[in-house]
């Protein structure tokens, strides 16, 4: 409705356009890379609006991950968390429809939602350790027995509020020890499903619009390379100093967020 009047600067084309390039990186390579997205999103958009407005990007970059990884996915395990994940999606979507956000808390409130999901990472990193170690056996895993419901909610209270429950969700699909393959599979049939799941809430909410749809097509030869690049890059990469200097640049925007 309001976003192409905006009369974004070329520095704002220029982050738009890096976001859709991380968004198609993100679903085809480094996933962690994603929760750069949400504080550079809402540094040319309304904060409030910002998850809206990337909302269709990453569907975007979810269907080009599902025609690459769809034939990997467990649909158990999809069909144990996609319960809960609505759950939390109906729960966000009850405050943002019910609650009065300014500008300034919904800026802080995706700050403290990217730093959340920053400490998440860390503490995935910690457990993946912890399994190539052979310290525990995933069908017997505290988490794959009793946690599904808890990462489930939370993970469909972070995407609904800011697209940020990527990590969240991503510590119970490796607690359950799924292979490389069925974790991408997995992840990226979930990702499409719950993402598709949030369109009308988002348009009832006005942050999905024409407008905003115009300019996520704009953005999709941008996603379209970041996957590519994802695909061909990820192998050649040092994947460790990568994802500190993501968490370092993710951490500093949100912080930016928060302090604004």
């Amino acid at each position: 409705m309001l976003l192409l009047s905006l009369q974004l600067s070329p520095f704002d084309w220029a982050v738009a356009g890096l976001c859709g390039l991380l968004v198609g990186f993100t679903k085809t390579g480094v996933a962690g890379i994603g929760i750069l997205t949400i504080p550079l999103m809402a540094m040319i958009f309304p904060a409030h609006q910002s998850p809206g407005v990337l909302l269709p990007m990453l569907i975007m970059g979810d269907i080009l991950a599902v025609c690459y990884y769809h034939r990997y996915a467990v649909w158990s395990h999809l069909a144990r968390l996609m319960p809960w994940a609505v759950v939390g999606i109906l729960a966000a979507f009850a405050v943002l429809k019910h609650v009065t956000w300014t500008e300034e808390s919904y800026s802080k409130l995706l700050g403290f939602i990217v730093l959340g999901c920053i400490l998440s990472i860390f503490g995935l990193g910690k457990r993946q350790n912890k399994l190539k170690a052979g310290g525990d056996i995933p069908q017997a895993d505290f988490y794959y027995k009793s946690l599904a419901g808890v990462f489930g909610v939370l993970g469909g209270v972070a995407t609904m509020l800011a697209n940020a429950a990527g990590s969240i969700w991503s510590i119970y699909l490796l607690a359950v020890g799924l292979p490389k393959y069925s974790f991408v599979g997995t992840g990226a049939w979930f990702y499409l499903i719950v993402n598709l799941l949030k369109v009308p809430f988002q348009v009832d909410l006005g942050n999905i619009t024409f407008s905003s749809v115009a300019f996520n097509f704009l953005m999709l030869p941008f996603i379209l390379l970041g996957g590519v690049i994802g695909i061909c890059v990820l192998p050649r990469i040092d994947q460790g100093l990568f994802n500190r200097l993501i968490l370092v640049l993710a951490a500093v925007a949100g912080m930016r967020l928060i302090f604004s």
